[in-house]
């Protein structure tokens, strides 16, 4: 399983942006603010509050009653406690965010709505409020991860003893 790293820092003297209008527009050639990030899978969540400047995660464990069963007959989630984002970390986060161009992806990839799949989301909220979410619909017959979507899902966490 992938190590999957969500965390984030201020971004207020970085570069702007290309290709994020609509998702916290830039003043005076500032960067948009990012101040959360967020990641969610059918099997993990991840969430960066970089106010609080916490990173807390949690997965869901399922059980089958059957080796070939397909449907769980139980599930638990388990939640690590959370960990203080250490600056540099962040700080090389918000540059992978930066450079990946994740704020200018589509709002959704791989298998068509209503199609079998495994959900993969990230999540970033910036300080004015709004937010850029990707929906990544995971199937072995569709797209793969759009490039920047990876980036961030392959970014390595470091924080909660992995």
């Amino acid at each position: 399983m992938r190590t999957i790293a969500i965390a984030m820092t201020l971004l207020a003297t970085l570069p702007p942006l290309a290709g994020c209008e609509g998702a916290g527009g830039t003043r005076s050639g500032a960067a948009p603010e990012i101040t959360r990030v967020t990641y969610r899978s059918w099997q993990e969540s991840i969430d960066a509050n970089l106010a609080a400047r916490t990173l807390t995660r949690s997965r869901t464990e399922y059980e089958y009653a059957s080796p070939t069963s397909g449907t769980p007959s139980s599930a638990s989630t388990i939640s690590e406690p959370p960990v203080t984002l250490d600056t540099e970390r962040a700080a090389e986060l918000a540059g992978v965010v930066r450079d990946s161009g994740f704020l200018a992806l589509e709002d959704a990839y791989g298998a068509a709505e209503g199609a079998r799949h495994y959900p993969y989301r990230i999540t970033v909220h910036l300080a004015d409020g709004t937010r850029k979410e990707v929906l990544f619909r995971s199937d072995p017959e569709h797209e793969t991860r759009p490039e920047a979507f990876a980036t961030l899902e392959e970014f390595p966490l470091g924080l909660s003893g992995e």
